[in-house]
């Protein structure tokens, strides 16, 4: 074993947490307030070394016991990256083919979220995760599409503890690679999420420059899940309700259709003249649809996130029809209809 602890070697540790605070935020969306002393590692450090990065669309993962895994099995299955531990640099490199070699049964499930916010409260750091409830019905019982992390997060109580993997404030800042958006010195922006991808793009709005201009557009499936955002004034936000008989993407298309073009009249650059090309297609029941773009060295630049089936949909308007330069979108699809992976 090495002589360095994780917290010193590893950027990325495991944390065992203990839910704090539960806040319901509208039906089908839960807030679970994290702490405990391993937080004490958890975070990024800021540009030029400041003490508190930006979290824009950080994704950390939520380990949870399921078929038959505890806690303390789930604890254990990486107990290497915990920030006490002593790994080899082997098991830090390598953490998620060991992580592997664990029977599920004491593994228990991965699931991947995006941070809502850390900060100090009460005398220790904290973190907040937004869960949406797939498959939970009006009476808080999982049922048909409910994944394993919006089984936990129905029942949740305080006191409940869950393993999380997410960056050490120690060794990770800005180039963490779970951090996606990446605008470069872009001056206009086009931002559309669903619930899933709010609390990253609710990050992101508030990490902005005052001087920032664009359109953020977010949909819903009820409107007590939206939520007060620290915007700059030059970003039109706006919160798209959609009605129960609307599926994703029934609302936020056309609001993006309209938005892409003042977008795209606001930053012309942004496009690459090529209309009518059609992008390869990506199967997102069998795959994953996630795109980052490239260098992104002008004034436009585009981030698109959430279902899956509605982020292709808005990934063929903007290249095929708009002809929007593909180095300058990042395109992602955080989960798919019909398949439990919450």
């Amino acid at each position: 074993m090495s002589n360095n602890t994780s917290a010193e070697i590893s950027p990325t540790l495991a944390f065992r947490a203990v839910v704090r605070r539960i806040e319901e935020r509208g039906a089908g969306l839960r807030r679970l307030v994290l702490g405990g002393e391993d937080l004490a590692h958890l975070g990024l450090i800021g540009l030029d070394g400041e003490q508190e990065g930006e979290y824009l669309d950080l994704r950390f993962k939520l380990l949870v016991p399921t078929g038959g895994a505890t806690v303390d099995s789930v604890a254990d299955a990486l107990a290497w990256l915990r920030p006490s531990a002593r790994p080899t640099p082997e098991q830090v490199d390598g953490w998620y083919r060991e992580w592997l070699t664990v029977p599920e049964a004491s593994r228990g499930a991965m699931r991947t979220y995006t941070m809502r916010w850390v900060r100090e409260e009460e005398g220790e750091r904290r973190a907040a995760v937004d869960l949406v409830l797939h498959g939970v019905g009006p009476d808080g019982v999982p049922g048909a599409g409910c994944g394993p992390a919006a089984a936990f997060a129905a029942g949740a109580r305080v006191g409940d503890e869950i393993v999380l993997l997410a960056p050490n404030r120690a060794l990770t800042g800005p180039d963490y690679g779970g951090i996606d958006f990446r605008p470069g010195v872009a001056t206009h922006v086009l931002l559309a999420a669903d619930e899933t991808a709010a609390p990253a793009l609710c990050n992101i709005l508030s990490a902005l420059p005052r001087s920032m201009r664009g359109h953020a557009l977010i949909e819903v499936p009820e409107a007590g899940q939206v939520q007060d955002v620290d915007a700059p004034e030059g970003i039109d936000v706006q919160w798209l309700v959609r009605t129960p008989e609307q599926t994703h993407g029934d609302v936020l298309a056309p609001a993006l259709e309209e938005a892409a073009l003042a977008w795209i009249d606001a930053c012309p650059t942004a496009t690459s003249l090529r209309r009518g090309e059609e992008p390869e297609d990506v199967d997102v029941d069998a795959g994953i649809l996630w795109e980052t773009g490239t260098e992104v060295t002008g004034e436009g630049y585009a981030w698109i996130a959430g279902e899956a089936g509605m982020v292709k949909g808005l990934r063929r308007h903007l290249v095929r029809d708009l002809g929007v330069d593909r180095k300058r979108i990042a395109f992602m699809g955080y989960w798919r209809t019909g398949r439990a992976e919450g």
